[in-house]
């Protein structure tokens, strides 16, 4: 009986001891749980009303806490940058200025603990010999470190920056309930939501520096202007092409230094601005500068985009371009000094041509029949077998082709056809020619009656003579189509042949195409060209017929529905 009595004391001892360690293992957690409550509600409240410039330093004041309160040795918090898996992220990671931290390691150090935190999975161990069989190597390389327990607790706000919270012991064991675990993932994402704000708001003062820096140092014009057209704000570069200190640029509107030449056009798209029908304009404008020297600017307008409630205002940037018009006049003004030589040069070429021709007509066509009929009298005078009538035969038939080769040169000079007859029987009369001397097949069609002037005439008679000279010469082709169309707005020449072509892209170009395009240029005409190696080629020679273009004289009608066919 004894025996039973000592055993049920020793029991009832056993249970009371063991009660004991319960209660104070419980109240132990209970104690440490409301510690870990108190920090994080700590932790909350400061970081939410803390300034951005202050947040590092309270991140390492909310480190200290948990350090203190979890009685640890170290503990650490890892921003991690967004870009790739954790594991990689953990590579790049760098530390906070807090209370120094487990040393440096690679995800390769600890692959079992590394592919957990990729998961976003966390990593307690309470003692570090109740590692994992898998995870031999990490527990080699924790165990070297001098660490006995520790907490690696991943934390995510859902945006750019991730983080890491790690809690370590060394020399004593430490349970990691999941409450605790719990309450320590919110103070990581407390840490991460906070890093991120300060991150965004060190971007914004960042970006409005650069603006700052941007506005001040841009060789840009630039205002910030109310709807009503202020001028808000105004950088160095506008004040000083209006010539207006800061002050004074501030007090007025974009309209007192704007030129009246262009400010209506300037209004009415500033109220399409206003008004939300255009996001931005631009425009090249006079204005007048406090000298009133004329400058031109190339403005660009844009309506600022504002949050629900704030006011708009609108942006102008002008770029000084005074000497950029002015070299653009220079230069058109040198353009059609070239253009009025080039015309003055055809029309003395010309002139020279018919010079030329009525020379050779008048001079050297009257004088070669004279002295045909002199070597025929001479060979008349002879015996009929003198041995010299032969060589004046021959004589005679040389002055002849003289003769018939100076009358040729004459007409392509200057055709007499196309003064007194017009172009259709001035182009008649070049592509038979054309066809008879060198064997080629020309279809002539020639539709419309429009009276054209002299110099259209004359220019389109050349085109069709440089083209029909450039078969012959270079293309090879031995068919060649002549086409005139015209009507009261527009008459169109068309040279087509079958001969070897060319290539169009090559920048190189005949001094016959560049001829073509001038003479079409004075007469506001235009020349295209359309040819491929082995298919020939096509010109087309277009002029508008405005009234100047228009002659009274009839000689230059274009008959209606009329073809020629010419094949020697």
């Amino acid at each position: 009986m004894a025996i039973l009595l000592c055993l049920a004391e020793a029991g009832l001892i056993c249970f009371l001891l063991s009660r004991g360690k319960r209660t104070k293992l419980a109240q132990a957690s209970m104690i440490r749980e409301l510690a870990l409550e108190r920090v994080l509600s700590a932790i909350s409240t400061t970081l939410a009303d803390c300034p951005a410039e202050n947040i590092d330093l309270e991140l390492e004041r909310g480190l200290n806490l948990i350090r203190e309160a979890e009685a640890a040795d170290r503990v650490c918090w890892y921003a991690i940058p967004k870009g790739g898996t954790m594991v990689e992220r953990i590579k790049s990671a760098h530390r906070s200025d807090v209370v120094a931290g487990p040393a440096q390691f690679e995800p390769e150090d600890v692959p079992w603990i590394a592919e957990r935190l990729s998961r976003l999975e966390p990593v307690a161990i309470s003692d570090i010999d109740d590692f994992s069989s898998e995870a031999d190597r990490d527990h080699q390389f924790i165990d070297q470190l001098g660490v006995k327990s520790f907490a690696f607790i991943p934390s995510s706000t859902g945006a750019a920056t991730k983080g890491l919270l790690i809690v370590v012991h060394l020399s004593r064991k430490r349970d990691w309930p999941d409450s605790v675990i719990s309450k320590l993932r919110v103070m990581g994402n407390l840490f991460g939501s906070a890093l991120l704000r300060k991150s965004a708001e060190d971007a914004g003062q960042a970006s409005e520096q650069r603006f700052q820096a941007i506005f001040e140092q841009a060789s840009l014009g630039i205002a910030l202007e109310d709807l009503d057209g202020r001028i808000l704000l105004a950088n160095p570069a506008l004040c000083a092409m209006m010539g207006y200190e800061q002050e004074e640029i501030q007090k007025m509107s974009c309209e007192q230094f704007s030129g009246a030449e262009d400010s209506m056009e300037d209004f009415t798209l500033f109220q399409k601005l206003r008004e939300g029908t255009i996001g931005s304009y631009q425009i090249e404008k006079r204005y007048v500068n406090s000298n009133g020297a004329e400058i031109w600017g190339n403005l660009h307008v844009s309506k600022l985009q504002v949050q629900p409630g704030e006011g708009s205002h609108v942006i102008a940037m002008i770029e000084d371009i005074t000497e950029r018009k002015a070299a653009n006049t220079r230069l058109k003004n040198v353009q059609l000094e070239l253009q009025s030589l080039t015309a003055r040069l055809i029309q003395a070429q010309e002139e020279e041509r018919q010079r030329i021709s009525s020379e050779l007509h008048d001079d050297f066509g009257q004088r070669l029949p004279l002295l045909i009929f002199a070597l025929e009298r001479l060979k008349n005078s002879l015996p009929a077998m003198a041995p010299d009538r032969l060589e004046l035969s021959r004589l005679q038939d040389q002055v002849k082709g003289i003769a018939i080769d100076i009358h040729e040169l004459s007409h392509e000079l200057h055709s007499s056809k196309l003064q007194y007859l017009g172009l259709k029987p001035a182009v008649t009369e070049l592509c038979q020619k054309m066809s008879e001397q060198h064997s080629i097949e020309v279809n002539l069609e020639l539709n419309g009656n429009v009276p054209l002037h002299p110099d259209v005439q004359l220019c389109l008679y050349r085109i069709v003579q440089e083209a029909l000279n450039n078969v012959v010469k270079h293309s090879g082709g031995d068919r060649v189509t002549v086409s005139l169309i015209g009507d009261k707005f527009l008459t169109r020449l068309k040279i087509r042949d079958n001969g070897v072509g060319f290539d169009t892209s090559s920048t190189k170009t005949g001094l016959g195409l560049a001829s073509m395009r001038e003479r079409l240029r004075i007469v506001r005409g235009e020349l295209s060209v359309d040819s491929v190696r082995g298919n020939g080629t096509e010109i087309t020679a277009e002029v508008p017929l405005s009234e100047n273009a228009v002659a009274r004289d009839s000689s230059g009608d274009l008959s209606t529905q009329s073809y020629s066919h010419y094949r020697n």
